[in-house]
């Protein structure tokens, strides 16, 4: 009986958290994200063409949801493509994405729509999580070829 009271106590108590709603419609899931720095400034882009920049991670992700018309889900992430500038921004967008996404180094203008599509049948990226266990990040042969595959194309 005691349980029965504390499951609805529990239940109750879920109706009345703060939440906040977004329009389906409205959201931006996100398969690929671009981490890009120039040494004063992030860049953070999707695959979805959504743009941020700023002085961090946190400020570049701040100002790519204020200037998106659609609510950017990163929570659908798969890959994370960084170029050599940007790898010690790592550690910083971690907090955004889950711990299986992919991680490998990319040159800046890379297409991010092609570049999922091509990684989804090329594995073998490490993850964030095998990342941050001392992995390095590789600089990825399969990004290398897809570059060649979209000159000759």
């Amino acid at each position: 009986m005691k349980r029965l009271a504390l499951y609805i106590l529990i239940l109750s108590g879920l109706a009345y958290a703060p939440v906040e709603r977004a329009d389906v419609g409205k959201l931006a899931p996100v398969e690929a994200v671009l981490l890009d720095s120039d040494g004063t400034s992030v860049m953070l882009s999707t695959d979805m063409g959504e743009y941020g920049k700023g002085g961090s991670v946190d400020e570049a992700l701040e100002n790519m949801k204020e200037c998106s018309k659609a609510y950017v889900y990163l929570d659908t992430a798969r890959y994370l493509l960084v170029t050599d500038s940007a790898t010690h921004h790592i550690k910083d967008i971690t907090k955004h994405l889950k711990q299986s996404v992919k991680v490998c180094i990319a040159p800046f203008d890379t297409d991010l729509k092609a570049a999922a599509k091509y990684l989804r049948t090329h594995s073998g990226q490490p993850t964030l999580c095998q990342w941050k266990k001392g992995a390095a990040v590789p600089a990825e042969e399969a990004l290398k070829n897809f570059k060649k595959s979209q000159n000759n194309a």
